[in-house]
């Protein structure tokens, strides 16, 4: 499975996929912390919520074979980065693709705020 692995930069027209994950993610949380209001009614939509917060800059998504399984982000302020959100699909979970991303963003992270703070 990881044979075909990509991660590339977010476009616009991930979206769905994206909000698809946030919602799978929201779920999760909800199942885990016995709370069902977490997320709100259209958990899917925080997603949307992040980007204009936040913009697309520092979000990366994981592909294998055209289908998007994975996403995460970065959150930049100075001389810290955030690694906001880490969140991959339920079928594609222990695969590797969540350490994958996390290597990935862990040195977009590094050159990111060496290039800020030099």
């Amino acid at each position: 499975m990881l044979e075909g692995l990509i991660i590339r930069k977010y476009n616009d027209s991930d979206n769905d996929s994206c909000q698809n994950l946030w919602t799978e993610l929201t779920e999760y949380h909800q199942e885990i912390y016995a709370d069902s209001s977490i997320g709100g009614e259209n958990p899917g939509q925080i997603f949307n919520t992040h980007i204009e917060e936040y913009g697309t800059e520092d979000i990366w998504v994981a592909e294998v074979d055209g289908e998007i399984v994975g996403l995460v982000g970065l959150i930049v302020k100075g001389k810290e980065a955030e690694v906001e959100p880490i969140v991959i699909s339920k079928a594609h979970r222990k695969q590797g693709i969540g350490g994958k991303l996390l290597k990935f963003i862990i040195n977009h992270a590094r050159e990111r705020v060496r290039n800020i703070c030099p």
